[in-house]
């Protein structure tokens, strides 16, 4: 009788895990208009653009981080990757690649032709990757996708300092 409950709570613990991550506040994080909040900027460190990087460090009165946006600006496009923060235990990262009408050195009027974004959630410090049943998806892909994001703003160097009470 013993092992039976062991096994029934086991079995109910883990739909709950998964029902207590606050996806729609974490999607709030990283969709909210940053544009009433003035960032810590630094340069990044690790160039991976020809025109090079910013950080953007997003913190309340209080200190707490609500936001890091990674910038990295090339001739043909961008990229952004961003840290949203619920809380320490609930956080996502929003990777998005624009991509622009014209080269930049086109003397011309310029605008973003294509603008992809793809939505990592972690709870508890771990990703969580979309349900089984939702059929388009590469669980595996996304769980690496994820994974190298993830470990492209925890294991940057620049913004360590953020990033260290947030659950791992």
């Amino acid at each position: 009788m013993k092992r039976l409950l062991n096994i029934m709570a086991l079995l109910v613990s883990a739909p709950l895990a998964h029902a207590e991550c606050p996806l729609d506040r974490i999607e709030e994080a990283l969709n909210a208009s940053l544009d009433a909040m003035k960032p810590l900027e630094r340069d990044v460190t690790d160039v991976r653009s020809t025109q090079g990087g910013i950080w953007q460090i997003y913190r309340e009165t209080d200190g707490r981080v609500t936001a890091i946006v990674r910038n990295d600006y090339g001739e043909t496009g961008r990229n952004e990757l961003r840290l949203g923060v619920v809380s320490r235990r609930f956080y996502g990262i929003a990777s998005t690649r624009m991509d622009y009408f014209h080269h930049i050195f086109d003397e011309k009027p310029n605008a973003v032709a294509r603008k992809i974004t793809n939505y990592y959630y972690f709870c508890d410090g771990k990703l969580l990757p979309p349900d089984d049943d939702t059929g388009h998806f590469d669980r595996e892909a996304v769980s690496g996708e994820g994974a190298t994001e993830w470990q492209r703003i925890f294991g940057d160097k620049d913004v360590a300092e953020f990033t260290g009470d947030l659950a791992r």
